[in-house]
Formats: structure tokens, C-alpha cells, sequence
């Protein structure tokens, strides 16, 4: 039986900062993500927080009683199922000691070859290129056998840079809508038996299913920041559609200031 069509929704948290750049930002976007967690835990199977640097995901795994996933959780543990280690390849100088951290968060030091930016700045017409040289030298220099990139919203790159490098090359949203759906049609959920606590509703609490799901799997993505390139409000696929949908380069600090973008809100259906 061919499985149903994939459902997923987006919605920036109401006070959410302009971009997640510290860790003060990510606890400005805390109550908004919350917020949206309560108003859709009813409606979604599962929860992405798409930022690569994983804003509050501990905090929003307890408020929820579906999966809840960060796309850069999702991008890196992925890549240690398709090679021996991986590296990240990141838009600026300033997220690596973010992305340090995480990795040793993770446990996932012993799979990671190195950590490489193009530098502190970029011209956002070069970034393609410049991404592309930071990988090919984490291929060749540091023997990267999968490269992950640090930013959503990169299918597309994510293809080019695959076909010309020889190697798998991550987009984390790609891997997180992969992951959720498959945890969503298994019937699985986020343990609270100890390291998490169970701070959801009880007359919420997901039943574990018996089986494999076919039926349509809804899944809400939060953009923790208001500063993301647009987001369409349908895209309908496969995961990896929905993820190529997304313009493909983010904009970089130095070009910050030229940039417009307005938030969007919606539920795709």
C-alpha cells in the first residue's frame, strides 16, 4: 500500500527574535516556540525546529507528547549512518563554537572529521561557490566522508555539492521531515522516563501504535527567528520537495541590513 501524502506546516512564534545569532536569542524565541507547541499539539504527529543550532529543543521535547526534532540533531547523527565521519560546513566563523558544543552534546565527537566556515563574512552572491570550497577541502584535507550543512533550507546546494564532491551532502531540514515522518508512521515518542520530564497534558498523552502508519503525517516546523527566506505555503512530495522548495542560500550578517522579508504564517493542508 503506497503511503499518503506527507502534511506539513510553518509558522515563525509570535515574538520571536530577528535572527537566533546567541543564546540570548534563543531565549527570547522560548515562550513563542512553546506557545505554538501548546496551540498545535493536538494538530501535528510531530514538532521541527528548523535551526541548525537546536534552540530549546530539551525544553520542547518536554512540553510535547509527539517527536520532536532539531534539523541540526537530525543532520549529524544522520551522517554517521553514511560514512565513517562527517563535517560541517557552516555559513560563518561566528557558529562553529555553537556547533562545537552541540556535537559534544550529542556525543558525536568521535564521527566528526572538522568544522568549516568560508569566514568570518561573505558576499551572498559568493556563498555558493565558498561553501562549496570549504567542503571540497574537508573532503580532501580532513578525509570527511559526509558533509552537513549548517543552515536550512539547502536541498538544492545540498544536490549540486553531492554530484560534484562524491559524497553524501546533508540539508538538515531534508533529514528532520526524513526522520519525523518515519517516527510518526512507527508510532514512536519522545521517552519521558528519566532524563526528560513529562510536563504534557495527561488527557493529551500519545498512544503508541501497534503498527506502521499509512495516512497522511502532519508535521509542524518552527522557524525559531523571523529573519528566514520564505517559505512557500504548500509543498507538496516528498520531504526532500518540501526542503528543495526553500530559497536555497541564506543571507549572510554583512548583508543583513539590505535584506526584506516579512513573516509568514499558514497551515498547509
Amino acid at each position: 500500500m503506497p503511503l499518503t501524502a506527507l502534511k506539513w506546516s510553518h509558522w515563525p512564534p509570535p515574538g520571536a527574535p530577528q535572527y537566533i545569532d546567541t543564546c540570548m536569542d534563543a531565549a527570547k524565541a522560548l515562550p513563542g516556540m512553546l506557545a505554538l507547541v501548546e496551540q498545535w499539539e493536538e494538530k501535528a504527529d510531530a514538532f521541527i525546529i528548523a535551526c541548525h543550532c537546536d534552540p530549546n529543543l530539551t525544553v520542547l521535547r518536554e512540553a510535547s507528547a509527539h517527536p520532536v526534532l532539531g534539523i541540526g540533531e537530525s543532520s549529524m547523527k544522520m551522517a554517521t549512518m553514511l560514512g565513517h565521519k562527517f563535517s560541517v560546513v557552516s555559513t560563518g566563523e561566528r557558529g562553529i563554537p555553537n556547533k562545537e558544543a552541540n556535537i559534544r552534546a550529542y556525543g558525536l565527537e568521535p564521527f566528526t572529521a572538522s568544522l568549516r566556515a568560508p569566514g568570518p563574512e561573505c558576499r551572498c552572491a559568493d556563498m555558493a561557490g565558498k561553501l562549496r570550497n570549504a567542503a571540497a577541502h574537508a573532503v580532501n584535507d580532513d578525509r570527511a566522508e559526509v558533509i552537513v550543512l549548517s543552515a536550512a533550507g539547502q536541498s538544492e546546494l545540498a544536490a549540486a555539492m553531492a554530484k560534484e564532491l562524491g559524497v553524501p551532502v546533508l540539508d538538515g531540514v531534508d533529514c528532520a521531515l526524513t526522520l519525523a515522518e518515519g517516527m510518526c508512521r512507527a508510532g514512536f515518542a519522545t521517552s519521558k522516563n528519566a532524563a526528560i520530564s513529562d510536563t504534557t497534558d495527561k488527557s493529551r498523552k500519545r498512544k503508541l501504535s501497534s503498527g506502521f502508519v499509512v495516512r497522511a503525517v502532519s508535521l509542524f516546523v518552527i522557524r525559531p527567528a523571523v529573519h528566514y527566506d520564505p517559505w512557500p505555503e504548500t509543498a507538496p512530495g516528498s520531504p526532500a520537495a518540501a526542503a528543495r522548495a526553500y530559497s536555497p542560500l541564506p543571507r549572510c550578517r554583512s548583508c543583513r541590513s539590505g535584506r526584506t522579508s516579512s513573516p509568514q504564517t499558514g497551515d498547509s493542508r
